[in-house]
């Protein structure tokens, strides 16, 4: 659990320093989405209620966060 911890640590100084406090916002609310998409209730309700917004959702997690 320590070295876990300390891993996510480094991982989250890494991308400060690369990105900055916007770029880490980013990577925090990417994190989430992928989450939000990883649930099958919620894309459901996406796809029959928002589908454009789930087809939006879904081109942000396939584009490369690095650029």
């Amino acid at each position: 659990m320590e070295t876990g911890l300390a891993d996510l640590s480094q991982e989250f100084r890494n991308t400060a320093e690369h990105f900055g406090s916007w770029g880490l916002e980013l990577v925090a609310v990417r994190g989430y989405l992928n989450r939000l998409m990883d649930n099958s209730k919620v894309v459901r309700h996406l796809a029959h209620h928002f589908p454009k917004q789930l087809a939006q959702f879904q081109g942000i997690l396939e584009t490369d966060p690095i650029n």
